[in-house]
């Protein structure tokens, strides 16, 4: 079977085979004046590009020397994406224009736009896009002349608004239950936080007299802490070589393994995504001096909105020989002095107040290593009473990790529910009140 024939297999007998040329147009009208310009987007649809920008917080480039040669678009066409091949082809709720780099696909017969606009984002159409796409070229967008040999199964036009009207209340009740879960989910986060933050600046007893730490970020502390910098409490740092002294062609499958951004998390070495240089480059190229040990201190020193600058976490016993990238920082803990779990645990608790503060850079944000070193922290006494905020840390964040994970899994399960749900209507596997016997030809005349 072709896979522009796939939906013939699925779908109830009665339903139209029709290929899509006859249900749309390739519309080429040029932008009328006054249109705004729309941009496509998977996640919004096709959208005014204030709407986008709105919705991202970000900037697009809007066409500064006109939009003549724009597409004119009305409302309830869809939009062929430059991702096509990932499902984009995009509804429109608004009249506009858009680039003359994407397809807009007019509905040249009557059709109720919802049934199509599920259709269109179902998993079965993604998957008849992925099967055409295979051996012509990764990435290739689906042109008109592609699209309109498909052939489709068409439902009556009752039944296409039988099944998008179903749709819109299954999915809001799907969606609501998402989001609900996404913000329990952000309260257990915040609730994490606000725990482990408690415990490291704080301490576990809550009848020690306390004192002012000087430190804004630290507020007050128990009185028999000591507050210094980080510099104080480590023998050693560095920094990983120059940037350009590791490069994509440098990694290889075995050596010495590479410290990434990515690898360093919230007191969690991420140690899944592996990298490595060949180990005579590191000896002949490199050098030491970027070494890493067990119990040695790994910090971020880029961060963006989803990864604090300045999150710190622990290298693991099993590291075996290792290195630091650049903008990754290895502090060695004078352990005379102080726990590395208990000191990981402070600075990531610590760093997005903290580094907001003292970082650098005007796009992302970056600590340089002395800034890094520049780091305050409060040191319980004792090595036994590090051990045991660490040690009632691990516990509590134990509990709510394994409460976020439950939540996370549900909700995947809840997508994975949709998404089977709108293949199943928009292929005919759901009855719905017996309207797919009923006027089963589409109406092919002409829309107003």
């Amino acid at each position: 079977m072709k896979p522009t024939e796939v939906f013939d297999s699925f779908c109830p007998q009665v339903w139209s085979r029709l290929k899509a040329v006859r249900l749309f147009s390739n519309a080429t009208e040029r932008a009328r004046e006054g249109d705004v310009q729309l941009s496509a987007s998977q996640k919004f649809g096709v959208v005014p590009q204030s709407k986008l920008m709105e919705e991202e917080d970000t900037k697009y480039m809007l066409a500064l020397s006109g939009t003549d040669n724009f597409k004119h678009v009305q409302k309830d066409d869809f939009v062929i994406s430059l991702r096509s091949f990932e499902g984009g082809f995009e509804h429109s709720a608004y009249e506009g224009c858009v680039s003359p780099a994407y397809t807009v696909l007019r509905p040249k017969a009557k059709i109720y736009p919802g049934y199509w606009r599920y259709l269109f984002k179902s998993s079965i159409f993604k998957d008849v896009l992925a099967a055409f796409n295979v051996g012509i070229r990764d990435g290739k967008s689906i042109r008109y002349d592609d699209f309109s040999q498909f052939l489709l199964a068409v439902p009556s036009l009752d039944s296409q608004q039988t099944i998008a009207t179903y749709l819109d209340g299954e999915t809001a009740r799907i969606d609501a239950l998402v989001e609900k879960k996404t913000l329990f989910i952000d309260l257990l986060r915040e609730k994490r936080h606000a725990l482990v933050t408690h415990a490291v600046t704080k301490g576990l007893d809550p009848s020690v007299p306390m004192k002012d730490s000087g430190v804004e970020w630290l507020g007050v502390v128990p009185a028999q802490w000591m507050v210094h910098t980080l510099s104080r409490v480590t023998i050693s740092r560095c920094d990983g070589p120059f940037g350009s002294a590791i490069k994509s062609e440098t990694y290889s499958e075995s050596g010495v393994r590479v410290v990434r951004l990515q690898n360093i998390g919230f007191n969690e070495f991420k140690g899944d995504d592996v990298a490595y240089i060949p180990a005579d480059y590191k000896q002949n190229e490199i050098g030491s001096g970027h070494d890493v040990l067990p119990d040695d201190l790994l910090m971020a020193g880029l961060g963006d909105d989803n990864n604090f600058l300045g999150r710190v976490c622990v290298a693991p016993e099993d590291i075996g020989e290792t290195i630091v990238k650049a903008d990754c920082y290895r502090f060695r803990v004078n352990t005379r002095k102080v726990t590395p779990r208990f000191l990981a645990y402070q600075l990531s608790a610590t760093s997005k107040n903290e580094c907001g503060f003292i970082s650098t850079g005007s796009t992302r944000a970056r600590l340089n290593l002395s800034l890094a070193a520049s780091r305050m922290v409060a040191i319980p006494p004792t090595l036994a009473e590090q051990r045991d905020i660490a040690n009632w840390v691990e516990r509590s964040m134990s509990a709510i990790n394994s409460l976020i994970m439950k939540c996370e899994r549900s909700i995947e399960l809840l997508k994975e529910h949709r998404s089977a749900l709108i293949t199943a209507a928009v292929t005919g596997q759901i009855d719905l009140q017996d309207t797919f016997a009923a006027a089963s030809q589409i109406d092919l005349g002409t829309t107003a």
